[in-house]
């Protein structure tokens, strides 16, 4: 007894008072609606309402105070008034991830920040062109059509070639010419004989 805390002792006398003053159960099977079901949300109706607001404040102080500084509230503004060129590098959606985690998880406003911050992933990242079912699109033509679904005329024979894509590197390392040629071809002293050993 000497290891429990005021904030424990308070809570257990509470929930000592409220389970006292409870009606019992009336469900045949003597279980309250709330012990059976699967939303742990419906768990705080086993506690008072002082256990439940101590259990509150001990999970807020555990998971730590969000302490906003201005490069967050640039982030932050950033991201609302531009929300189709959100800058990731400043970290507005690590920052809210992070409050989020903080905040309590059965709660309406979680679950709606929660339900727009996956919204957002969703309609953030590229998803594969929709599929098409049945024997026009099960097959790349002979003529080359219908490489891609959404445009059947790429790549197709007799069609103008264009690139579809900007390319980001250069050309491979295999491909170019060897440094020391190039070495000897352009900066080579005009001129003077060449040694064996190819220095001039």
């Amino acid at each position: 007894m000497a290891n429990i805390t005021a904030a424990q002792a308070l809570s257990m006398g509470a929930d000592t008072i409220y389970l006292e003053r409870r009606p019992p159960p009336i469900a045949p099977t003597g279980y309250y609606d709330w012990q059976i079901t699967s939303d742990p949300s419906h768990n705080r109706e086993g506690h008072s309402f002082v256990s439940n607001l101590i259990s509150k404040v001990e999970s807020a102080k555990a998971k730590g105070i969000y302490k906003p500084n201005l490069r967050d509230v640039d982030a932050f503004l950033q991201a609302v008034t531009n929300p189709t060129d959100i800058d990731d590098r400043k970290g507005a959606f690590a920052t809210g991830l992070g409050i989020l985690a903080r905040l309590d998880p059965n709660s309406d406003l979680e679950k709606k920040l929660n339900d727009a911050v996956i919204g957002t992933l969703y309609n953030t990242v590229p998803h594969p062109p929709a599929a098409f079912l049945g024997p026009n699109y099960c097959y790349r033509r002979a003529d080359g059509g219908g490489n891609n679904l959404q445009e059947l005329d790429y790549g197709r024979a007799g069609t103008a070639y264009s690139r579809s894509v900007q390319g980001n590197a250069g050309l491979p390392y295999t491909s170019l010419p060897d440094a020391g040629l190039i070495f000897d071809t352009i900066l080579q002293r005009k001129g003077v004989s060449i040694r064996l050993c190819l220095l001039s």
